[in-house]
């Protein structure tokens, strides 16, 4: 996989097979773990305005969020060996968690295992992902596409990207 990214003919192929996993995934799971999924009430002028709103601005917050959180810290501590790869990834995942903690008034209102356990393995694969294929295309990728799931695609109550989502769900998977 190194390789194929690393390899522009592949490169592009590569990031649209990770969005496609990425959707595919967190639809899954917002099926699965969601108890009552229902179409969104806003209008659809509404959620129209608001896809090319989040179509714009989503992808420049994961952005700043990755560069800030997994790159700084990628080439503040850069290393080739594989346990300093690994201690990363595990500060990665608990900052990424403790930060949505801070800000997320979902812990306040489902402060579950699978929500803490969501964060915090978000933010170490993203970093060891990063690590490993020596490049933070993907961890962006996927977390914009995750970003973009929530506000345009499905929302939940109690999300602190508040969106005219297209469906809603009342419950925080648990």
């Amino acid at each position: 996989i190194c390789d194929m990214v690393r390899d522009k003919q592949y490169s592009l192929r590569c990031y649209i097979l990770t969005a496609l996993i990425a959707l595919t995934i967190f639809s899954l799971s917002t099926i699965a773990f969601s108890r009552n999924i229902t179409i969104g009430s806003k209008s659809l002028s509404t959620k129209v305005v608001m896809l090319f709103i989040a179509l714009a601005i989503t992808p420049l917050q994961c952005f700043s969020e990755e560069y800030l959180f997994r790159v700084v810290i990628a080439r503040l501590f850069n290393s080739d060996k594989n346990l300093v790869k690994l201690i990363l990834s595990i500060a990665s995942g608990i900052i990424f968690l403790f930060l949505h903690k801070l800000s997320n008034p979902e812990f306040l209102i489902s402060p579950s295992i699978m929500l803490n356990l969501y964060y915090f393995l978000f933010g170490f694969l993203s970093m060891l992902l990063g690590l490993f294929l020596e490049d933070f295309t993907f961890p962006i990728i996927i977390h914009s596409i995750n970003n973009l799931f929530i506000v345009i695609v499905c929302n939940y109550a109690g999300s602190p990207l508040e969106s005219a989502s297209f469906f809603s769900s009342s419950t925080i998977p648990s």
